[in-house]
């Protein structure tokens, strides 16, 4: 419902842009609030007690073993996943500032794992056509609830 709403006064507003093109008035308001439309992103935080499959269950949409997925609990950071032809991960810290990039690697997750005390939350970028048409939705794989690790419930209240 959110997104056909979305869709039908983006393209509203296109057609009001066209209609301006032919008078002299200013569009700068209407082209404006089309491009915050379009960048428009809807959050939907996949929440669960640890190790109930969360990272799983995206990496199943993903059709592709993205994120580290184990019995202990191995998500502890909130973790948006974004659609974009550059393949990365960008750690972002308390002040939501972006404090690091890294390659898009097993690697990469267990360096971020180990110094998460640093960050508040990532982005991880993807070539995957299953983000890609499923945008303007943004998944976020959550730490679990009852981690016996307090940080990745402080992790969890910090996102939300």
């Amino acid at each position: 419902m959110i997104l056909r709403t979305q869709t039908n006064f983006v393209e509203f507003l296109e057609q009001v842009l066209e209609v301006l093109k032919e008078v002299e008035i200013d569009k700068t308001e209407c082209s404006t609030l089309l491009a915050s439309i379009q960048k428009q992103q809807l959050v939907i935080p996949i929440v669960g007690n640890f190790s109930a499959g969360k990272s799983t269950l995206l990496n199943r949409f993903l059709e592709k073993s993205v994120l580290p997925t184990g019995i202990t609990p191995e998500t502890s950071l909130a973790t948006e996943l974004h659609y974009s032809t550059n393949e990365r991960i960008e750690a972002f810290s308390n002040n939501d500032e972006k404090a690091e990039s890294f390659e898009l690697n097993e690697r990469s997750f267990e360096v971020i794992k180990e110094n998460a005390a640093k960050y508040s939350y990532l982005k991880v970028y993807l070539n995957n056509e299953a983000l890609k048409n499923s945008a303007p939705l943004v998944f976020v794989d959550m730490p679990g609830f009852d981690s016996p690790i307090s940080s990745h419930t402080h992790a969890i209240l910090e996102y939300l």
